[in-house]
């Protein structure tokens, strides 16, 4: 199922997006996301999502480049471009510290980069519901703050 991709204001296909290397995103980890869905075309609980969005922005210290409105309009152009004929779409939204020079100053890079990735919307099957679905529990201890790797040799 492909999908729409806007980075930076410039919305293509999927296999069109391009994110630069030298992104923080991708060479360091430095960014953020935010996961929703729409119901009636709408994004569901968007103003809960921008919240959990800007408090992961302050977490690292992130400035975003955008009002929640400024951003709305941005997934309904973006949702344009999909055509989603009517039906939900799976709204994927990526902040991340964007591109600079080598280095792990943030001040090098001075304008996030912003990536709504738009889909059609796959709920899952009505058996899921009806029967519901098989789980597994693990036996791996995750410690807050202790790498995994950490962990085994404690």
């Amino acid at each position: 199922m492909s999908a729409t991709v806007n980075v930076n204001g410039r919305i293509t296909p999927q296999r069109e997006a391009v994110v630069s290397v030298f992104d923080h995103g991708f060479l360091y980890g430095e960014g953020i996301y935010e996961t929703l869905r729409t119901y009636h075309g709408r994004p569901f609980l968007y103003d809960r999502h921008m919240r959990r969005l800007r408090n992961s922005a302050r977490m690292i210290v992130l400035e975003l480049p955008f009002t929640d409105a400024d951003l709305a309009s941005q997934i309904r152009e973006t949702m344009a471009a999909a055509e989603l004929d009517g039906g939900e779409a799976y709204i994927r939204v990526l902040v991340t510290r964007g591109v600079g020079e080598l280095t792990y100053d943030p001040q090098a890079t001075p304008t996030p980069s912003v990536i709504i990735i738009v889909k059609p919307q796959v709920d899952p099957p009505a058996s899921a519901y009806r029967d519901g679905v098989g789980v597994a529990i693990v036996d791996i201890i995750r410690i807050p703050g202790v790498p995994v790797a950490s962990v085994g040799a404690m």
